[in-house]
């Protein structure tokens, strides 16, 4: 390993907060990129060992508070929403949903979380007309289905054992 690679390796370490999160921004988010749902979830258990079963409602909950992140369920005109106010996070999520895709919801916009935010004020949710996803949507998608459905244990890389 080159010097270079070696110091590559070294930044893209989540910082000693504990919290998934930049050193060097543009390396992480580029590693990010080529992150599969497999491997990110994988990273993700570390931090959370929710995600080694099935994720349901109570558990969502419990991730999103470790995260500091307060979640609402009310009327809304979509699924759900991430929302960033300064420092202060919040998860958005639709009252007509049932619980399992409440959950479903949830833990697609905390990969957006995870994934996606840059620590500034911002706003995630994807335009609801959108026939092409977005490249982080489809990713939170697949992420949200992985860590929700009981069909998982069918996924090699995903199987309680596997974690």
């Amino acid at each position: 390993m080159n010097d270079g690679e070696h110091r590559e390796h070294r930044d893209r370490r989540a910082p000693r907060s504990g919290r998934p999160g930049p050193r060097d921004p543009l390396l992480f988010w580029r590693t990010l990129r080529r992150e599969t749902v497999v491997s990110f979830t994988r990273r993700m258990t570390l931090r959370h060992p929710e995600l080694r079963r099935v994720v349901t409602w109570p558990e969502f909950v419990r991730m999103a508070e470790r995260e500091g992140v307060s979640v609402r369920v009310l009327p809304l005109s979509r699924d759900g929403r991430l929302l960033r106010l300064g420092q202060h996070v919040a998860i958005q999520i639709n009252q007509a949903l049932d619980r399992t895709l409440r959950t479903r919801t949830g833990m697609h916009e905390l990969c957006h979380l995870w994934r996606d935010d840059p620590g500034m004020p911002c706003y995630h949710a994807a335009s609801e007309d959108e026939q092409v996803l977005h490249p982080s949507e489809e990713f939170a998608e697949i992420f949200a289905w992985a860590v929700t459905s009981p069909a998982r244990v069918h996924l090699k890389g995903l199987r309680e054992e596997d974690l």
